[in-house]
């Protein structure tokens, strides 16, 4: 029997095989890449938690060697999370200034200070990654790690501080009269 479609020429059994092959081949190959595709985002994923687990004891070079996915990704979430902080900061410098005073917030001050220029700089580096120029492989692997090591240097130096006024403020209140 023949298969006839009304616009078109009659197709034998066995074109339509080769269809029903063709099309099963382009599905099969389709699944496959979507299989595949979402595997490497989920090996990505779970790379990004173990960095983030272990990113206190991370060498420049240990970063370096991760993939620039991976480190596209990191890099936007902790640029997000230090400007958050950094901003949060700020506001607690404010309170911290009018409870302690200018010379004993001195050192929170340019830890802001140090911490607004570097979320800045990573900003702009960013901004680099994201524009219509392209940067080599190495070029941008280099701007991803200096974003990811800024952002971590910042945040830590603004917890030092934090906790150090919460020690200031826990002394005054603990204080005898």
């Amino acid at each position: 029997g023949h298969w006839r479609c009304r616009w078109s020429k009659p197709v034998s059994n066995g074109s339509m095989r080769a269809m029903r092959a063709c099309w099963s081949a382009a599905v099969a190959g389709g699944g496959a890449y979507l299989y595949s595709r979402r595997r490497r985002e989920h090996e990505a994923k779970e790379r990004l938690d173990s960095l983030r687990g272990a990113s206190d004891e991370l060498t420049v070079d240990q970063l370096s060697t991760q993939s620039i996915e991976v480190l596209d990704d990191w890099s936007k979430e902790i640029l997000t999370d230090t400007d958050n902080a950094v901003r949060t900061s700020t506001d607690e410098l404010a309170l911290a200034v009018d409870e302690f005073g200018q010379q004993d917030t001195a050192p929170f001050r340019k830890a802001v200070e140090a911490a607004q220029k570097g979320i800045a700089d990573s900003f702009v580096l960013r901004q680099r990654l994201d524009d219509a120029i392209t940067e080599t492989a190495d070029e941008r692997r280099s701007m991803l790690v200096q974003i990811i090591t800024t952002c971590h240097d910042v945040d830590g130096e603004l917890d030092r501080q934090v906790r150090s006024f919460d020690e200031m403020r826990n002394l005054l209140l603990n204080a005898p009269d």
